[in-house]
Parts: structure tokens; sequence; C-alpha cells
């Protein structure tokens, strides 16, 4: 990999300025394809989507190393989307740290991520072999060797795919959770509750006091029967 600029160069004669200009396009193609993982593992997990970017990496690296055998194809225009596509392995970084630092012990993560340090230096070490293969043989034989170490790396991640889980999806979180104990506006409506200023239950029109009765209007006429002395009732309104 440290040797794609020369090969871009010396096989492909490309000029500095394209060459500098893949690699400021590479990263802003990693952090799309970066945003697609984060995507895709909440769909397969995490594990399994360590897996495919892996192997989509490592086939497209393998391509690489076998197109100098076409040699129509070996074209800058063909190559370079090759060549993107070959860095998906490296997408998924923050999945694998994530997934380091949840299942491993607390006390030991420390220790954990010293050892993870460690592919710093194989990451430049392997320029001295990659070096070494470029004099004797050809770029093509380095990207050989490397796609097949990048298949055994993806295919052991295979045998996390039993242990890590996948995450279930907001949705899936929510309904597990069940009902939210506090209700929210549009539920509130639903049930007749005011939800601005102090909640109170809604009063219907058929349902609100006729304005006609209040405390101070008049009482209503009452009657009273009294009897006289020739036992005739007379009705008095309003005595």
């Amino acid at each position: 990999v440290k040797f794609f600029p020369l090969y871009f160069k010396n096989e492909l004669h490309l000029s500095p300025i394209k060459v500098n200009a893949i690699y400021v396009g590479l990263p802003l193609a990693m952090a799309i394809g970066s945003q697609f993982a984060q995507i895709l593992r909440r769909r397969i997990g995490r594990a399994q989507t360590c897996v495919l970017f892996g192997y989509i990496g490592a086939l497209a690296l393998l391509a690489m190393s076998q197109i100098d055998r076409f040699e129509k194809l070996e074209t800058w225009y063909v190559l370079v989307p090759i060549y993107i596509f070959s860095s998906a392995s490296h997408c998924t970084r923050p999945l694998k740290k994530s997934i380091l630092m949840d299942y491993v012990p607390k006390s030991t993560r420390a220790r954990w991520n010293s050892i993870d340090s460690i592919t710093r230096f194989g990451w430049s070490g392997s320029a001295v072999v990659g070096g070494f293969l470029v004099d004797h043989y050809s770029y093509g034989a380095t990207f050989l060797i490397t796609s097949i170490m990048q298949l055994i790396a993806a295919s052991l991640f295979l045998f996390l795919i039993p242990i890590v889980k996948i995450e279930p999806s907001r949705s899936q979180q929510n309904m597990a959770k069940g009902p939210s104990p506090h209700p929210t506006r549009k539920q509130n409506q639903r049930v007749g509750i005011h939800t601005e200023g102090v909640d109170a239950p809604l009063i219907k029109e058929s349902e609100k006091p006729d304005d006609s009765l209040s405390i101070n209007s008049p009482a209503p006429a009452t009657t009273e029967n009294s009897n006289d002395t020739g036992g005739n009732a007379n009705v008095r309104v309003g005595m």
C-alpha cells in the first residue's frame, strides 16, 4: 500500500498533481464508506460488516494485481476506482475498535489498546518487505500477497459472528421499552388534556354551563297555597 503513489507514477504515468488529487479524494470516499458501514451494521451486525468490507477491499486489491495482464484495462480510469474500493477494509476501523472495547474487561482495556498499536508498526514495517518484492518481482506481486493477507484477516472475523450480537435498531429499542410513562402532546390531545399551561380536562361545547343561570340571578317564582274560610284554595304568585 505504501507504494501506490509510485505505482501510479511509474506504471500509469500520472502526473504528481493527479496522484495527489487521488489522495485528496480518497479520505472523502473512506468517510462515505464509514457512514455506510454504520448503517449496514444495524442490519447485519458489526462482525458481518467487517467481513464484508474486508472481502471487498481484498478482492479489489486482487484485481489490481492481475490487471497488468490486460493492457487495455491498465488505465487510470479503471485502476483508480478499483484502488478506492481496495480501501474498503479501512472503513470499518471504528467498528473494530468498538468490538474490542465492548468485549474485553475494563481492567485490561489499556493492555489491549497497547497490543492494538502494534498494527501501526506492522503497517510501516511492511514497507520494507514490499520494497523487496517490488525490486525483485513487480507491483502486482506486492498487491497479490497483500490481498491474500487481507482475505485471511477478514475471514478471522467469521469466528466473532456468534459472539458479537446484532444491535437492535432504535425502533426495536423503543418497542422493547414499551410505552413512555409520560404521554406526549398528541396523546394528551387524544384523551382531551390541555398541554399548554396547567393541564386540565377539555370541556365539550355540549357540557359547558349555561351563562343565563348564574349565582346572582333572581330566584324563580314560587307558589303558595293557603286555605281561606270558604275552603277554596287561592294561588298567590310572587307573594
